[in-house]
């Protein structure tokens, strides 16, 4: 059986080659430009249309770096409150290292100008997108924070937060698909070591057997954060459609655009994902016992 650390190497290692891959994809080929483009949604309209798209600028300007110092802080307390230094350390660092990550990709990319002067598209710092980055960030160190027995339901939350945000950034046309994906894995490559160094701390504290989470146990745990997050991701669609007005014109649209809700599709996909892998590298090898929590290493 693959330990648990380097499970947690191998989507730091994914994520840095889908990465690579949706940035060769999306710069360096028509297809990838296109799609991109097609994403973008244009001539949506109906009664309330105005009204969605203010609700949704309010929910893309909770991200700012006043929000991300005051929710990271609050990430950081709950490790501090339950006494796991260590958490605290990755959680902060997942969080401030991603984002500077993206903030150190996004003119660097453009002036290496990795794929040449006939790249597709040309960055103009949009690549990866901050505001993903931000969002994921603080959803996957939430995860790692939180008890095992909140695990599922701080990555159902969190993935429901930040696939609205990724879906929103499409929907007001202020990032590609491209961008948002980037984001995500950014914050991803920075969770997968930070849990990997976790994971192989804790193994050398050589827990009990008979006090581990069974498999089933985490399989559980992994299969309710992915259902609570999808029915988040289904109740945010069904209030779009309802806050539009005009459902027959969306589904319209919908099968006019599909590259717009193709795109949206893999950005949820994707926010699901993530959160819900860090719980279930968190939980595997989380003690079961309530007896034993004070030494719990995860």
């Amino acid at each position: 059986m693959i330990s648990s650390d380097r499970l947690a190497l191998l989507l730091a290692l994914g994520a840095i080659v889908l990465l690579v891959a949706v940035y060769a994809v999306a710069f360096g080929t028509a297809a990838g430009l296109r799609v991109d483009e097609r994403a973008i949604p244009v001539g949506l309209a109906g009664p309330n249309i105005a009204q969605a798209e203010v609700a949704t600028s309010r929910l893309l300007n909770t991200i700012s770096l006043a929000s991300l110092a005051l929710a990271g802080a609050g990430i950081v307390a709950i490790a501090v409150a339950r006494r796991r230094p260590r958490h605290a350390v990755v959680a902060a660092g997942v969080i401030v290292g991603a984002n500077l990550a993206t903030q150190a990709l996004k003119p660097l990319l453009g002036e290496l100008d990795l794929l040449g002067g006939d790249a597709e598209r040309f960055s103009q710092g949009i690549f990866p997108s901050g505001h993903a980055t931000v969002a994921m960030s603080l959803a996957l160190a939430l995860v790692i924070v939180v008890p095992p027995q909140a695990r599922p339901l701080a990555a159902a939350a969190s993935a429901g937060y930040a696939a609205a945000i990724g879906v929103g950034l499409l929907l007001l046309g202020w990032h590609f698909p491209s961008d948002v994906a980037g984001g995500f894995l950014v914050a991803a490559t920075l969770a997968g070591i930070a849990v990997a160094w976790l994971r192989s701390r804790a193994a050398k504290t050589s827990p009990d057997p008979a006090t581990l989470a069974p498999p089933a146990e985490v399989r559980r745990g992994v299969i309710l954060a992915l259902a609570l997050a999808g029915a988040v991701a289904v109740a945010a669609a069904v209030a779009i459609g309802l806050r539009v007005g005009d459902v027959g014109q969306l589904a319209r649209y919908g099968r006019l655009h599909t590259a717009f809700f193709g795109g949206s599709a893999a950005i949820v996909a994707l926010a699901l994902a993530l959160p819900a892998a860090v719980a279930a590298l968190m939980l595997r090898g989380a003690r079961r016992s309530p007896a034993a929590s004070d030494r719990d290493p995860t």
